[in-house]
Parts: C-alpha cells; sequence; structure tokens
C-alpha cells in the first residue's frame, strides 16, 4: 500500500532531519542541489535520497584512502593523512574548520542502503 502525502511529508522531514544532525556538510548540499517540495513530498524524498548518495558515494569507494596512496608514491615519508584547512568563507557555511581526509570508513552498505530505499519507493508508483 503505497504512502499518503502527509505521511511522506514526515518521512522527507525526518530523513532531512537526521542527515543534517549526522552530517551537516552533506545537509548543506542537499538543500542547495535538491528540490525540497513539501506538495510532492515523494518526489522531493526520491531526489533528496539520490542527491545525498552522490555525497557519501566517495566516501564508500575510499577515495580518501586513494589520495594519501598517491602522495604516499610521490612525497617521500609515510603520509597517514592530510587536513585541508577551509577559508573563513568556508569555514562559517560548513560550521567546521577544516577537512580531514585520512582513511574513512567504508560506507558502502550505507549507499547500498539509500539505493534500495530509493528503488523501493520508486516501485511503489507515482501518485
Amino acid at each position: 500500500m503505497a504512502l499518503t502525502n502527509a505521511q511522506y511529508q514526515d518521512v522527507l522531514r525526518h530523513f532531512l532531519t537526521w542527515v543534517k544532525k549526522r552530517d551537516p556538510v552533506g545537509y548543506e548540499w542537499i538543500m542547495k542541489v535538491a528540490e525540497v517540495d513539501y506538495e510532492h513530498p515523494r518526489n522531493a524524498l526520491l531526489h533528496c535520497i539520490m542527491k545525498y548518495a552522490h555525497t557519501v558515494q566517495p566516501a564508500a569507494k575510499g577515495t580518501h584512502g586513494k589520495i594519501l596512496q598517491l602522495m604516499n608514491e610521490n612525497i617521500q615519508g609515510d603520509v597517514q593523512g592530510v587536513r585541508v584547512m577551509l577559508s573563513p568563507n568556508e569555514r562559517e557555511l560548513y560550521r567546521r574548520e577544516f577537512v580531514d581526509l585520512t582513511p574513512t570508513i567504508d560506507k558502502s552498505q550505507f549507499v547500498e542502503a539509500l539505493h534500495s530505499l530509493y528503488e523501493m519507493i520508486e516501485s511503489e508508483g507515482g501518485q
């Protein structure tokens, strides 16, 4: 049984609240690129899920580890991590002072779960 618009609105709000709490940078990205339309909450939820999955995807593929490996191949020494200091404007936008490029936790299962959620909602059909 398909969810109602009101139920999709609740799920959309919960998803965005969850992302904002756990990943403020990811939340800012979603709010910039996703169309959060509460009049069409099912489509907005699908759009937000995919946009967030795309932001998490590089961590799932171990991009940071690859960056460190390339640095170690080209720099004498053993680079364990890189910290990128942000400009004042970026600090204000992302509410952090730096980005840490140490190897990340494998998030591939999380990304797969986001894709599964998307497919489950998509298979319910449109409204």
